[in-house]
């Protein structure tokens, strides 16, 4: 009888393997790869068996360097397996997959692609060499590479995490002066970080850690939670006086600008500075901070991937050495899912007519000439409250809250601090309870500990305007809530992670959006093109050598005084220097490179940035330059109004058979079933001018439950062909309006049609009309049917073989011809 799965791997693999050298503390077995992905239905949830274990992880000197995967001895064909184990083997970042039944054995060699039955397996010297020769470390010191991580009780590295670690000490081994490292939040970044430097420091490749960050909050978490197997080696730089006898320090930008600590330790003192949430803070910010301690390593930590609004983080720190998304997170079952909640109100779909409000409320410091008759929805909460609006919206999050969770931990993103306590005090009256809602405006506040104890029922609502939206770690956040408006993928994404922590009984969480800012979400997780082509543009570096200066002088432009501890920067490229002005506004910044003009800059809190590109001084002998600031306006006050009708104009939550979905996980399975029956655009285009074809088509997809209507719906493309959307989704086509399609097929047929005669003219004219606005559906000989078009029927049919049929065919190849680019 053939033996079983695991019979194979215990009387064949096991002393197959042995024999080759591997002895029992080079091999894991089942090693865990994913662990259960949640699966949402309704309110409720559960965990479906999706976890991935890989058979046998092989490691030598504590490097992992091959998978092994087992089949039962009957396997007939384990090379259809092979997938499998190749997986498994690029999420570890190892050179060998190997697949066997006990008598056949198969490699798949990542290092050349090729995939061969073998007769043995390769030793662990030999595989050990070509991992070394593969990643080029022969020539290094692998002391950190092979130093243990450190494994507790509670806590061990995930499969991914394992491979984070390597990947950037693998990087830094090699001297490599930046790394960067993409991982998403709720993923373990933080912890990640500690097992890099725990193999850096033990191994004693190191000697001294820097942790930078921008909030005390997770600067202290670092401090007390992940890095605490450290003990008495950590120490928080909290002023000028702190203890140089430590390894690992801890602090934020602000305290090391203040007084400019920064300056007053020595360049050479960190040999790694690990810049936390770096996607957050401005090149200048870290960037002058990284400047003086040029000798370190630096290591950048982002939750985000790259994003037209975190350019410069990519351009400074490179590509990351790896990445790890939301959505991967939430298939591997790491992180929890959410659902969406789409709502929007008539306000925000039509904006606001002020005419029509029963009260106009302003302050004596704004004329009434400067009150607008409409408001756009971007201006909600900026230039104009609606306090009939904020009570609207407060009522459908408590209405949701109520049928879902009353007490489900909630966080409302506002538009400013007066809309947050606006929010927070219709709340609290709303439910009667002063404790149900609070405001955080600062991190230190006991709102916040109050807010983050998952023990503590109240406050149920944290209303905010971005203190939240990254870094402060709340697992148990059911909730989130945008009643801001967000153009920023990048916020967007830092905002979500707050909700997608696992947590005891929590299995999911919601998106309630009423401003539209589910429309920024897309698959980040695709892997973006490396090399070539890009779009960022020449960098324009200094030149040596550095002996040139820039001398100034800031003063008010009103008032011609001098503005005092004004920053000033020379930037080229990402090269910078910094300086503040003196108690006479005047400034001189030495080492200028020897380019022939530098930028320069100047701004203070109280005045607008002054930018220059201007020629750097040979000697201090040369006329300083003069900055005249202009005085910020103060910021006008918002105007009130009252009576207005506010109503819920749309109210979407994506099903599908039943259950409800995230929206991110319906948009994917409508992919995934489209492509099944259209493999290319042409493929598209081909049955979308055919009538029977597309409502075949069409057909098929509604028995899958595709419903590009509700795509439509949700991500407000209702002037979007259907056509061009499921272009999109599927081949990632530009999304073109139908006017779009329209205004270039004049330009390519204008002269064309009119050829032909008034008739045709008039009629191709009228059915584009129809179409623009009204949908694909009138690209049809049925707008023949209507009596002005009697005339024009009778033309076409003259002109045209096929008649209607044959005019509105080639009328649709043209219209469908246009792919986005001229």
């Amino acid at each position: 009888m053939p033996y079983s799965e695991d019979d194979t791997r215990v009387k064949i693999i096991d002393p197959q393997i042995h024999e080759n050298g591997w002895k029992e503390e080079h091999i894991i077995r089942n090693y865990p790869i994913a662990d259960d992905r949640f699966f949402v239905e309704g309110e409720e949830f559960k965990r479906l068996n999706t976890h991935k274990f890989a058979d046998y992880l092989l490691q030598e000197n504590n490097v992992p360097i091959a998978v092994l995967e087992a089949k039962a001895e009957d396997e007939k064909e384990p090379l259809k397996h092979l997938s499998q184990a190749q997986d498994y083997a690029k999420r570890l970042d190892v050179p060998f997959a190997y697949i066997s039944n006990g008598k056949s054995i198969y490699l798949h060699d990542r290092r050349t692609l090729k995939t061969e039955e073998v007769t043995d397996y390769l030793t662990p010297k030999e595989m050990y060499e070509a991992y070394l020769e593969w990643k080029g470390l022969r020539e290094h010191n692998l002391t950190a590479l092979t130093y243990p991580l450190h494994i507790s009780a509670s806590q061990k590295p995930r499969a991914y995490q394992d491979t984070a670690i390597r990947k950037v000490v693998e990087n830094i081994t090699k001297g490599k002066k930046t790394t960067l490292l993409t991982m998403a939040t709720g993923t373990g970044k933080t912890y990640t970080a500690f097992q890099i430097v725990w193999k850096l420091v033990k191994s004693k490749t190191i000697y001294r850690v820097l942790f930078l960050c921008d909030r005390i909050i997770l600067r202290d978490d670092a401090y007390g939670r992940d890095f605490a197997p450290f003990g008495e080696a950590r120490c928080k730089i909290e002023g000028g006086d702190f203890n140089q006898n430590r390894s690992i320090y801890f602090s934020t930008y602000q305290t090391l600008f203040a007084n400019d600590l920064y300056k007053k330790i020595r360049p050479e003192f960190f040999d790694l500075i690990i810049i936390d949430e770096c996607h957050r803070s401005r090149f200048g910010d870290w960037g002058v901070i990284l400047e003086h301690f040029n000798d370190a390593k630096h290591l950048g930590m982002t939750a985000t991937p790259k994003r037209e609004d975190n350019i410069d983080v990519y351009q400074y720190f490179g590509e990351p050495v790896f990445e790890y998304s939301l959505g991967q997170a939430i298939e591997d079952g790491y992180l929890v899912p959410y659902k969406i909640y789409k709502i929007r109100s008539n306000l925000y779909r039509e904006g606001l007519n002020v005419s029509a409000a029963e009260e106009v409320i302003y302050d004596d410091d704004i004329e009434p000439e400067q009150v607008k008759d409409f408001y756009e929805p971007s201006e909600y909460e900026r230039a104009i409250t609606i306090p009939d609006q904020i009570d609207l919206l407060s009522r459908k999050v408590i209405e949701i809250l109520y049928k879902t969770n009353a007490y489900g931990k909630t966080i409302v993103f506002c538009t400013d601090m007066a809309h947050a306590q606006a929010v927070k005090d219709k709340l609290n009256e709303l439910k009667g309870n002063e404790e149900y809602a609070t405001r955080i405006v600062a991190e230190d506040k006991d709102d916040l500990t109050r807010f983050r104890d998952k023990e503590r029922p109240m406050p149920v609502i944290a209303t905010t305007v971005d203190l939240l939206s990254t870094g402060v770690d709340i697992p148990h956040i059911q909730n989130i809530v945008f009643m801001r408006p967000i153009a920023s993928r990048v916020l967007f994404k830092q905002i979500i992670g707050r909700g997608s922590r696992l947590f005891e009984g929590k299995g999911f969480f919601r998106i309630i959006d009423f401003t539209n800012a589910t429309r920024l979400i897309d698959e980040w997780d695709i892997p973006e093109v490396k090399g070539g082509g890009g779009t960022d543009g020449p960098t324009e570096e200094p030149i040596p050598p550095y002996e040139k200066l820039i001398a100034g002088i800031a003063v008010d432009n009103k008032t011609e005084e001098p503005i005092v501890s004004a920053i000033v920067r020379v930037k080229l490229g990402r090269w910078e220097k910094l300086e503040k002005t003196d108690a006479h506004g005047a400034f001189k910044i030495f080492g200028l490179p020897s380019n022939d003009k530098v930028w320069v800059s100047i701004e203070h809190g109280n005045f607008k940035r002054v930018n220059k590109k201007l020629k750097p001084h040979s000697s201090e002998a040369e006329m300083p330059y003069e900055f005249r600031l202009k005085p910020w306006k103060a910021a006008p006050k918002k105007i009130t109004v009252k009576g207005v009708e506010v109503t819920i104009d749309e109210e979407i939550e994506v099903e599908f058979d039943g259950v409800k979905l995230s929206y991110a996980e319906y948009r994917n399975y409508s992919k995934e079933k489209i492509a099944q029956s259209v493999h290319s655009s042409d493929d598209l285009r081909a049955v979308w001018i055919d009538p029977q074809k597309r409502e075949q088509f069409i057909a098929d997809l509604e028995a899958k439950r595709v419903n590009i209507g509700l795509i439509k719906a949700i991500e407000n493309l209702e002037d979007i062909d259907t056509f061009d959307i499921i272009a999109h989704i599927v081949f990632n086509a530009p999304l073109l309006t139908r006017e779009d399609r329209v205004k270039h097929f004049m330009r390519q047929n204008a002269q064309t049609i009119d050829q032909y005669g008034k008739e045709i003219s008039e009629a191709t004219r009228e059915i584009l009309e129809k179409y623009k606005n009204g949908g694909e559906e009138n690209l049809s000989s049925q707008a023949f049917q209507l009596p002005n078009m009697n005339a024009k029927k009778d033309a076409v049919q003259k002109i045209y073989p096929e008649g209607l049929y044959g005019f509105i065919h080639n009328l649709k190849e043209k219209v469908y011809a246009f792919a986005g680019k001229e």
